[in-house]
């Protein structure tokens, strides 16, 4: 699996930045594109474009980019020592692999090792794992693993996210800032917020429909030509029409800055669930 995800960027030569509209994606990278990558960072973010760049713990942060640091390589051999490289405060993608990755006593010393870290963020992640991976991966455990692999059940993204809340660490990584002024970055800010809500829904087995109404209206706020917070402040959001009911409490909340809204509802539900 080492060379699995990593892509030859620097054949795609030296990308223009202002072909970019927002945030841009960089995946990992073998060791002789890193300062090909690190250029790129540098030259986005001269115009203000936000960067998430996947890296993998040992690799130096990039200033101008939201790093999340895949661990991989090391939730597949329980190599807990090398966390002790991820910088404080570090945002980790945990790769949910049946049979492997997803056992809880697994989990359970992976997560306390990462808060003991001082990591701040894992997402556990499911991939989509080809045939021809899954067999490689099924080398790597004992002899129920392979059936895990072909034949278990998908690895609950719920229990991991209970999990990482009880040791203290956030569930998912916050969108990348993107240093906007005046409404459009306000905006932005709540979209982000929005959408968190959404993905704390969906996460929780709430109505799919309910959630949509967030991961919609995060849209249409990320892009309205109004601004949202004033117009919350102002009492006026029942001018928009396309707003429900429960998205616009929700608005009002976050503008105000009080407790009680859905999001922190849900954050705590999640974290009790795990208790």
């Amino acid at each position: 699996m080492a060379d699995a995800g990593f892509r030859d960027v620097t054949a795609l030569g030296a990308p223009d930045p202002a072909s970019f509209e927002d945030t841009v994606y960089l995946p990992p990278v073998r060791p002789e594109a890193s300062r090909w990558c690190r250029d790129l960072c540098g030259r986005l973010a001269s115009r203000g474009l936000p960067v998430l760049a996947q890296l993998r713990p040992g690799e130096e942060p990039i200033p101008e980019a939201t790093v999340i640091y895949d661990l991989t390589e090391l939730a597949l051999v329980s190599d807990w020592g090398k966390l002790s490289l991820l910088p404080r405060g570090a945002a980790v993608v945990w790769p949910l692999i049946a049979g492997l990755t997803d056992r809880p006593e697994h989990r359970r010393v992976g997560l306390k090792a990462l808060a003991g870290a001082g990591a701040r963020v894992a997402m556990g992640l499911v991939p989509a794992l080809s045939s021809e991976e899954r067999r490689r991966l099924s080398t790597l455990g004992d002899e129920g693993t392979f059936d895990s692999l072909f034949h278990g059940s998908e690895p609950s993204r719920l229990e991991f996210a209970r999990a990482a809340a009880r040791c203290g660490l956030e569930p998912f990584l916050p969108r990348p800032p993107w240093k906007q002024p005046g409404r459009a970055g306000r905006n932005r800010e709540l979209a982000a917020s929005l959408s968190v809500v959404g993905e704390l829904l969906l996460l929780l087995d709430r109505p799919e429909g309910h959630a949509q109404a967030f991961y919609s209206a995060a849209r249409r706020v990320d892009t309205g030509a109004q601004d949202f917070q004033a117009m919350a402040r102002e009492g006026n959001l029942g001018i928009v029409e396309w707003l429900e009911p429960a998205v616009r409490r929700e608005i009002d909340h976050y503008a105000a800055g009080s407790e009680g809204g859905l999001l922190q509802e849900l954050r705590a539900e999640l974290s009790a669930g795990g208790a």
